[in-house]
Formats: C-alpha cells, sequence, structure tokens
C-alpha cells in the first residue's frame, strides 16, 4: 500500500486500503486504451460503452473509476461510492491532440484529470486545503458540479507554477476556445477567485474581439 503522488497537482494522497492509481501517461488513443482497459478488469462492452468509445474520440483527457463492488462484480462508474472491495482510478490523455507534453494545454489537461481522480477518490479535500493556503479563503469544493472542481484544479496548477490564467488562456489557441464556448469555465474562475465579475466583462478579458 503506497501513497498516491498527483504529479502536475503537487498533491500526495495517503495510502488508502484497496485503493489504486494510474496514470496511464501520453496514448495514441484513448478510445484503444479504454478498451484495453475494459478487458483487463473482465467489464461488459455493453451499448453504453460504445458511446463511450466515440466520446473518447473527442477528448484531450479521460478518467476512468473501476470498482470491485460488494459482490465481487467489476465495473465501470464515475459516480462517488465508499462500497466497494477495490477501486481502480486511470487517467489517460491524447498524445495526437496536445501534442508537445509540455505545453499548457498538456499540463492543463493533466491537472484537469488528477483532479477527478482526486475527487473520485473521496480526497478533494487536499485540493481545498492547497486553495485555502494559497488565498486564505475556503472554498467548499464538495457542493460544486464535478467539471467545476476539475477545472478549478486546472486553474490551481496554472497559478502554483506562477502562471497566470487569464495569460495562460491567450497563450493556448485551444483552451481560449474552451473558455470562450463552455459556461463552466467562466463560473469556475468566478469561484476560484471569488470574483463578482461579469461575463461581459470576462469575455472582454480573455478576448477583446467578442465584446467590441
Amino acid at each position: 500500500m503506497e501513497d498516491i503522488r498527483l504529479e502536475v497537482l503537487g498533491i500526495t494522497i495517503p495510502a488508502i486500503p484497496n485503493v489504486h492509481y494510474h496514470d496511464d501517461g501520453f496514448v495514441d488513443s484513448i478510445d484503444e486504451t479504454t478498451s484495453g482497459i475494459y478487458g483487463r478488469y473482465s467489464i461488459n462492452k455493453d451499448e453504453e460503452y460504445r458511446l463511450e468509445l466515440i466520446l473518447d474520440r473527442l477528448s484531450c483527457g479521460k478518467c476512468m473509476q473501476i470498482i470491485k463492488d460488494d459482490t465481487g462484480v467489476m465495473k465501470h462508474t464515475m459516480e462517488y461510492t465508499d462500497r466497494f472491495m477495490e477501486k481502480d482510478v486511470h487517467i489517460v490523455y491524447s498524445k495526437t491532440k496536445l501534442g508537445d507534453p509540455s505545453s499548457i494545454m498538456s499540463m492543463t489537461t493533466r491537472a484537469h484529470e488528477e483532479t477527478h481522480a482526486l475527487d473520485l477518490i473521496r480526497r478533494i479535500d487536499l485540493l481545498e486545503d492547497r486553495l485555502f493556503e494559497e488565498q486564505r479563503v475556503k472554498i467548499d469544493l464538495n457542493s460544486e458540479h464535478h467539471e467545476i472542481k476539475a477545472i478549478i484544479g486546472m486553474y490551481y496548477a496554472l497559478k502554483s507554477r506562477g502562471r497566470g490564467i487569464l495569460s495562460s488562456v491567450l497563450a493556448s489557441p485551444k483552451l481560449m476556445l474552451s473558455f470562450v464556448a463552455e459556461e463552466s469555465y467562466f463560473q469556475a474562475y468566478k469561484i476560484y477567485n471569488r470574483s463578482k465579475i461579469s461575463k461581459k466583462e470576462y469575455y472582454s478579458i480573455i478576448n477583446p474581439k467578442t465584446t467590441s
């Protein structure tokens, strides 16, 4: 039984009995990797699985939770649960879509998936502690949607490396697209900064042309 180290977040989770974490790294194909993980745990490949593979082809990264339930059956679930005999959490990210492993997009994608893993392992409180150290404000992440938590984890990873959030967005076209198009990025930005910034102000900062 070993401690779990989340490399990009810089967070170590003290060892938990029967909980295992796997950072499977950059892969050529997330859907093929997902298929391999299903096969490794002998999980049934049903209609939901086939839909999952289609979505995987569009993804830059993925987090998977495999549990052996109290009847001994292995299954893939993203639900929070403390009832299991074994839990394995895998993260993986696309070499094809992300390119340079040292890029901002690669780093934020890894932080995003590590935060999902932290959440599924039920230790999101460790990220809350880091945010409190940074800002001296208590942010209750348990009350937030899982995607909001993962984006806040991305923001933390940027700030912990001395990078500005918005300047990093401006330096990454793919990240910029997500910031402009997805409501969750705006909501997470407000929560992270405890900011009263309006949507118009937010979009004018990250892309002045959208409000001109």
